[in-house]
């Protein structure tokens, strides 16, 4: 490219690259590691001119070091290195290397306050995935997609909404025309808070978590989804789930085991050998045995119109889950 320069994400989506600035040439690493030299030309030190921007900041050398090339640690190439030990990147934008990645789309939608409040309550650590909840989402897709290998750098999000889902997929495809005028017509845009518990890209697969803890299957609300799942098939995931580079796998997560349902009006590409696919969901129950409250008469006797309520032990919950006591570890030492 004549006038060469690096898009720049901070969670290192595949379609976008890093630059280092140095001397006499312009090294560009890429995400899967590969990396290329290219003439530092006028672009390059306009870049370095205009503002040398310090990138990543929330990532030390320890994390990049062991990512570089041995020739960007070769005495030919002077990376800067700033008082925190961060890597100085310049870094100019670029319309040609503008290409949006899906995890990128999805993160421009997610406005869900109760996800940033858990990423915050959680810290850095919250950014990346279990390694033990990935595997068994893994072998989930695999079912459908024998070739599928969760990326351990996934990105997700809680609660993504229905209709961010329908625009985020939009401007992955349609990156020009993200934030044009679209027809809704069809409706597929509702203006509802209806979402998905938990949304996982990696790579170009998007996967769709419905999450059930104690509580049953059978209710309005995961019928609700699968209705509106099934009006946006084929228009928005495709008719088997595969809409140009995206393949999208829907999955219920539960303890216990997979749930029986009645999936006639899912889309097929929302089933295996039409059944859901399931994975199990570890749960402990921390304080000891759960409880659940409910309304009662003056007999004790469960009652919606009782005057009453009381706790009783949740007995076809504690079923499903692993009870650990904490009160011997949460003792104060006297």
């Amino acid at each position: 490219m004549t006038d060469w320069t690096c898009a720049f994400s901070a969670d290192g989506a595949i379609r976008w690259y890093y630059a280092a600035c140095c001397g006499v040439f312009n090294a560009v690493l890429e995400h899967d590691g590969s990396f290329s030299v290219l003439p530092a030309a006028s672009s390059a030190e306009r870049a370095v001119k205009r503002s040398a921007l310090d990138v990543i900041t929330h990532q030390g050398l320890d994390f990049w070091q062991p990512r570089l090339p041995p020739a960007f640690l070769d005495c030919s190439f002077a990376l800067a290195i700033n008082q925190q030990r961060v890597l100085t990147l310049a870094t100019k934008f670029s319309r040609q290397d503008h290409l949006m990645t899906l995890a990128e789309a999805l993160q421009r939608f997610n406005r869900k306050e109760r996800h940033w409040l858990v990423r915050d309550a959680l810290g850095e650590t919250s950014r990346r995935l279990d390694c033990n909840f990935l595997k068994r989402v893994e072998a989930a897709v695999r079912c459908r997609d024998s070739t599928f290998s969760a990326d351990p750098a996934a990105w997700w999000a809680i609660d993504f909404h229905i209709d961010w889902l329908v625009a985020a997929l939009h401007a992955h495809c349609s990156p020009d025309a993200a934030t044009a005028r679209q027809s809704n017509g069809d409706r597929r845009v509702t203006g509802s808070q209806q979402d998905i518990d938990l949304v996982v890209v990696s790579g170009t697969t998007l996967i769709l978590i419905e999450a059930k803890g104690v509580g049953s299957w059978r209710g309005a609300g995961l019928d609700q989804k699968i209705g509106r799942l099934a009006a946006l098939t084929p228009s928005v995931f495709g008719a088997d789930g595969l809409l140009g580079d995206v393949r999208t796998h829907f999955l219920l997560c539960s303890p216990g085991p997979a749930p029986s349902l009645d999936v006639t009006p899912w889309p097929s590409w929302t089933l295996v050998d039409g059944r859901p696919l399931h994975i199990p969901m570890k749960v402990s129950a921390e304080g000891g045995p759960l409880l659940r409250v409910e309304r009662c008469n003056d007999k004790n006797r469960s009652d919606a119109g009782g005057e009453f309520w009381h706790a009783v032990e949740d007995r076809p919950g504690n079923k499903l889950v692993r009870n650990v006591d904490l009160r011997p570890i949460l003792k104060p030492v006297s």
